[in-house]
């Protein structure tokens, strides 16, 4: 997980040409992701 997070800052903040921050891309994902999150880990779950 640490590496995701890693490797997605460092492409976020080489496309940006601006730095990054890693707890900005962790709060986008929580506020914008967060209900395919959940129905993709019942689906895999099966229920």
């Amino acid at each position: 997980m640490a590496e995701l997070l890693k490797n997605a800052t460092v492409e976020a903040t080489t496309r940006a040409n601006l730095p990054i921050k890693q707890s900005d891309l962790i709060n986008y994902l929580i506020k914008h992701k967060l209900k395919e999150a959940i129905e993709g880990v019942l689906k895999e779950k099966g229920l």
